[in-house]
């Protein structure tokens, strides 16, 4: 099929992009990578009479840290975190940026990564998006912009549910804001999926302090079976304070468990164990990187 009919607006500048939104309202679509509206319009699921592309804007493509905050651009792209040239420049910590280029290069195909824009990505509010994911477990924040103003919400704040988000119909998101974790945190990050390239069914990403082999601190959170990515606060209380071993306890799992239950939702109980599969790979990783 082909899209139903629309105007082709293609803004040089935020402003001008902006005042188009504000004018339009409703009746018009951002378009960034395109992964997600592209189809959908295709399928007449999507029907807008303006479509506001956001490529030539430049300033919506930079990506630098600024008082130890990781300042990402909505336009980034997937594949930028990937590339040493994109972020080398950053000087970020050793385990953070080899963990933004695995969760890259864990979204869909080159194509899609070359593409696709963390922006758009958060605005679609899949949960069974990897940035959602790292957004919730580091506490990152959205900054909104539209012709009345600029705005900030945390991520759990801004992402609703499947699809859902705060934005409202002349919204920008402008850039994604990440404090750069300190250089002993220690990560892990476990997918399963179908098949390569393929959606997630469930996916865990952890963050690990330790001291003197001890779990210090730690994050844990979950994704794409759940329909929103969740932190499991009960399983980082467990582990806090034990030891570095524990990684590989009956009890952990058990406790996984638990903690996934917890989050609620209908998940059938094959999805509920390949989360604790995620959980327990991810803080495996952590614990023994």
């Amino acid at each position: 099929m082909y899209p139903a009919s629309f105007r082709y607006h293609r803004p040089s500048g935020l402003h001008h992009a902006l005042e188009l939104l504000s004018r339009h309202k409703a009746d018009a679509a951002i378009i960034a990578g395109g992964q997600s509206l592209v189809p959908r319009m295709n399928l007449r699921q999507a029907t807008p009479k303006n479509i506001v592309d956001l490529n030539r804007i430049a300033d919506l493509s930079k990506l630098a840290v600024v008082n130890d905050v990781l300042e990402i651009g909505a336009m980034v792209r997937h594949q930028s975190f990937c590339c040493e040239a994109a972020i080398g420049h950053l000087s970020l910590p050793s385990g953070f940026a080899e963990l933004l280029g695995r969760m890259a290069g864990a979204i869909g195909n080159l194509p899609v990564r070359l593409r696709g824009t963390i922006g758009g990505s958060l605005a679609n509010a899949s949960p069974k998006a990897q940035w959602a994911l790292l957004s919730f477990l580091l506490d990152a924040d959205i900054v909104v912009e539209n012709a009345e103003g600029m705005r900030c919400e945390r991520c759990i704040q801004f992402v609703k549910g499947d699809g859902r988000t705060t934005l409202k119909p002349d919204d920008i998101i402008t850039s994604v804001r990440i404090k750069v974790p300190p250089e002993d945190w220690r990560y892990g990050f476990a997918q399963l999926a179908p098949q390569p390239s393929r959606p997630a069914s469930a996916f865990a990403l952890a963050a690990i302090t330790l001291e003197d082999a001890r779990v210090r601190d730690c994050r844990i959170a979950i994704g794409a079976c759940t329909p929103v990515p969740c932190r499991l606060h009960a399983l980082e209380d467990w582990l806090s304070g034990r030891r570095a071993s524990a990684s590989g306890s009956d009890d952990l799992v058990e406790i996984a468990a638990a903690a996934v239950r917890q989050q609620g939702g209908e998940n059938q109980p094959y999805i509920e164990h390949l989360a604790v599969v995620a959980t327990t790979r991810a803080i495996a990783q952590a614990l023994e990187c």
